[in-house]
């Protein structure tokens, strides 16, 4: 054997098949049959089960009622090598630190399987539960839903597909999933306050150099020593201390925050911002910058409120029912037009003619087949003078359609397919991957606003303007925030797919279908000059405007 390099063990010889025994205990999978591990082997079954026997008394493998599991001591053997080592130097001050602090117990999990494994544990939990070696069931607890709300998408996926076959309530794993998503965006899990101790607990991920979440850490404080700062903001702080000791013992620091490890800062309260939002793919960048962390390492905390459409969000922006949210702007210049002082405050996307993004789209039914069939006919949008339909009223006009024997029907996008199914619209003016969808089905395309001319805003994030001049710091911190996620995107594309499966609700395929956007971390004031332009000779808004005076500065 040369030296330097090892030689993989015979799989003929009794370690062989020991190391391929221990192999076939599979990500995900609480207990495996003796004849599942046979299969996967190759070991005959005397073997297999005579050292699956050897394996429980020395406690490497467990005995379960329908089969084997790996057993507690690989975890003190692996607690030993230098990788688990280092997570628990790095996260021991910073959870003792917050233990002090508050009074509560301090947990430190990785995801083992199926279920969740204590690591390390500072405080005493009062009934004994989350002791270091412990598992417990991953969707029960705070830390385990944080550590399955950031695995890679088909785990995630087997686990509920594995729930689904095991609990006979189906809303079991559907409210699971739904709980998985919020959780990615606000960065923090919560449980409620437990019936038999009264203590409630919050929990947030663990990050490594490349930003990959390797832990969770949590916090239980009883009901008299609940801190008043908030749970979530010192749980996340801890977590970002930890995630940067460990980075540092790494040799790097994690993500777009470059803070040497010598200088971390204390744990603090991540100031919590309430945004309006839609399932729409064009949005990537938020959902990124919430699931990959950037906005708690910029001191944010963020809550999606969803919205039927952009037109929604001047309404909650005015009402104080959000703090920012995601809009065009068509809805904000006929909300500024209407007297309302809202701001453009960061980018997000642009459609453009080397990506277009939108598209008027005629029903299979309707007999349409070019843009001139659109008179006299009735056409589905997200909402009424919005950018579907003030984009598609200006490119109809430069074709000769008179556009005034149209009728614009506001429609949510979720909608739109059973709109013109039954004949409710004959068109609709949709963003991506509506049109795709059609298209398979049969619709045709007849207008893709792309064809406007130049790079156009599609969707950006405003705020109003008394609230913006109030809290500067936190739409400072914002746009930086959203500006990483556009870098992370440009250099990982893969993560926007993702994103769109999961927060768009697609399909894999169509996920992958749907070209990565085109993403603008400000807006500029002709981009909405172009707009307020289109609006004013369509006399759809009766105000002089100028985009400069737009936009948050």
């Amino acid at each position: 054997m040369l030296a330097g390099h090892e030689a993989e063990p015979d799989r003929n010889s009794v370690l062989g098949k020991v190391a391929a025994i221990l192999d076939a205990f599979g990500p995900g999978e609480g207990s495996v049959p003796l004849a599942a591990i046979v299969r996967r082997t190759g070991v005959t079954k005397p073997s297999a089960h005579r050292l699956l026997t050897e394996l429980v008394a020395v406690r490497l493998v467990e005995r379960t009622d329908d089969g084997y599991r790996l057993g507690r001591k690989l975890f003190a053997l692996g607690m030993a090598a230098p990788q688990p080592a280092a997570l628990r130097r790095a996260a021991l001050p910073a959870m003792r630190d917050l233990a002090a602090r508050t009074g509560g117990s301090v947990r430190l999990a990785i995801l083992d399987q199926d279920a969740v494994l204590c690591v390390e544990a500072v405080g005493d939990p009062g009934d004994g539960a989350g002791s270091v070696g412990t598992h417990s069931p991953a969707r029960t607890g705070a830390l385990g839903k944080v550590l399955l709300a950031f695995t890679p998408q088909e785990f995630r996926d087997g686990y509920l597909r594995s729930l689904r076959e095991s609990v006979p309530d189906p809303r079991v794993p559907q409210r699971l999933a739904r709980e998985l998503d919020l959780i990615a965006i606000e960065g923090v899990a919560r449980d409620g306050r437990d019936p038999s101790s009264g203590s409630t607990t919050a929990a947030a991920p663990v990050r490594d150099v490349r930003g990959g979440v390797v832990a969770a850490v949590s916090l239980s404080t009883p009901p008299s020593r609940t801190p008043d700062t908030g749970m979530a903001g010192l749980i996340s702080g801890t977590a970002q201390v930890i995630s940067r000791a460990l980075a540092g013992a790494e040799g790097a620091t994690p993500g777009p925050t470059r803070t040497p490890a010598a200088r971390q800062p204390a744990p603090r309260p991540l100031r919590r911002v309430r945004v309006a939002t839609m399932p729409y793919v064009d949005i990537a960048p938020l959902w990124v910058a919430a699931q990959e962390g950037i906005f708690a390492r910029h001191g944010l905390q963020i809550s999606l409120v969803p919205v039927k459409g952009p037109g929604e969000t001047p309404r909650l922006l005015a009402t104080g029912q959000v703090d920012l949210g995601v809009t065009t702007t068509p809805n904000l210049v006929s909300a500024v037009d209407d007297g309302l002082a809202l701001r453009a405050v960061a980018g997000l996307s642009l459609n453009t003619p080397d990506n277009p993004r939108l598209f008027l789209v005629a029903g299979s039914r309707s007999g349409i087949t070019d843009p001139a069939g659109l008179a006299g006919r009735r056409i589905g949008v997200t909402t009424h003078r919005g950018y579907l339909q003030v984009g598609s009223e200006e490119l109809l006009r430069r074709l000769g359609v008179d556009t005034t024997t149209i009728e614009w029907v506001p429609m949510e996008p979720g909608h739109m397919r059973a709109g013109l199914a039954n004949d409710v619209v004959d068109a609709v003016a949709a963003p991506l991957p509506l049109p795709l969808l059609l298209q398979r089905e049969g619709a045709r395309i007849v207008l893709n606003l792309a064809d406007l001319g130049a790079s156009t805003l599609d969707v950006f994030v405003a705020g109003r303007a008394d609230w913006i001049a109030d809290n500067h710091s936190i739409t400072e911190s914002f746009s930086a925030a959203l500006r990483d996620g556009i870098g992370l995107l440009d250099g990982e594309p893969e993560l926007a797919v993702r994103a769109q499966a999961r927060f768009a609700r697609l399909s894999p395929a169509m996920s992958a279908a749907v070209a990565v956007g085109t993403y603008i971390d400000t807006p500029l004031p002709d981009q909405l000059d172009f707009w307020i332009e289109l609006m004013g000779s369509a006399h759809l808004i009766g105000h002089s405007i100028a985009g400069e005076s737009l936009i948050a500065r």
